[in-house]
């Protein structure tokens, strides 16, 4: 340990000499030690023995920030077993001996954050985040993490923790960039949702291979797109859930691939006249369907080969 309070009192020759080689060594240690120097100054250095950590002072000069954070880098520090976490932590969260719990910081201030990334699959062994005193995305319930390959960026605000997931590429299964749902419980069940974190939509590019049979975790969250106008393409690659309010006489026509589907749903209040693309009805007596005036009428479509077929699903009541 080599820390200075780089105060040069008045003094004798020896004792001045002694002093100023303390704080020269200071300095070339970065103010090495177990925890930062008594005496602080913004932006001052500190080696942080402990956790291997390199550490700066804020401007404010009232928090220590782990320097290669404030850098825009990332330094993570491996946890095996229960830890409390501090503003700026990063830890990869290794489950694979056991489930166990990670708490959050007690006495958060507005802007911390903390990260956490697996290394190992927590759907094995579950990762638990202890709340320690603050909601999480407004429960008062503890966050139970299911999913390895992901990383949960937990940041304080307005007296609440929002949670950030991020998923790692997947190079065994093969599916487009889309959204997918982080699978994560609150431990008791009383949160905002007793299934999943209702905010932990996040966007995964996965890497698309080989392989023909994906298996997919958890349930996608299926964008709606409303269309308008009269002339109108139906393209099952802007969602395959589509509404359409007749603005008049439309014509519709296709833009699918063998494999594609969609469901559309159709309101009016006026009678209009709709022109669907050459297909095959499979039901309502192989014919088009009349669009209901009264309540939305809901087609399927789908493509098999070169051919379009579709279904009159029925009208909501």
């Amino acid at each position: 340990m080599s820390q200075n309070d780089f105060t040069l009192a008045n003094q004798g020759f020896p004792s001045m000499r002694a002093d100023m080689n303390d704080a020269f060594q200071a300095l070339a240690s970065s103010n090495s030690g177990t925890s930062g120097p008594t005496t602080s100054f913004a932006h001052q250095l500190w080696y942080d023995t402990t956790n291997s950590k390199m550490m700066i002072r804020n401007s404010a000069n009232s928090l220590w920030v782990d320097f290669t954070i404030s850098g825009n880098g990332d330094t993570f520090t491996e946890k095996t077993t229960t830890y409390t976490a501090s503003a700026g932590d990063h830890i990869i969260a290794d489950t694979s001996t056991g489930p166990w719990t990670l708490t959050l910081p007690a006495t958060p201030s507005s802007g911390d954050v903390v990260t956490v990334a697996a290394s190992s699959d927590w759907a094995t062994n579950f990762l638990t985040i202890g709340r320690n005193g603050s909601t999480i995305e407004g429960s008062p319930s503890n966050l139970v993490l299911k999913v390895g390959g992901t990383t949960a960026q937990f940041i304080f605000a307005s007296n609440n923790w929002s949670v950030f997931f991020s998923i790692a590429p997947i190079t065994t299964d093969v599916v487009t960039e889309g959204y997918v749902q982080a699978e994560a419980t609150w431990e008791t069940g009383t949160g905002t949702s007793d299934t999943l974190v209702s905010p932990a939509k996040v966007k995964a590019s996965i890497v698309a291979n080989a392989n023909t049979n994906p298996t997919m975790v958890g349930t996608p969250i299926e964008d709606i797109k409303v269309l308008g106008g009269t002339t109108v393409t139906l393209s099952p690659t802007e969602g395959s859930i589509q509404t359409h309010a007749l603005s008049g006489s439309t014509i519709y026509s296709d833009n699918f691939a063998a494999g594609n589907a969609i469901t559309i749903m159709i309101t009016t209040a006026t009678a209009h006249t709709v022109t669907w693309p050459t297909m095959t009805w499979v039901n309502n007596g192989a014919v088009a369907p009349d669009i209901s005036t009264t309540a939305p009428t809901v087609v399927a479509l789908w493509k098999v080969s070169t051919v379009l077929y579709g279904a009159l699903v029925g009208s909501v009541a």
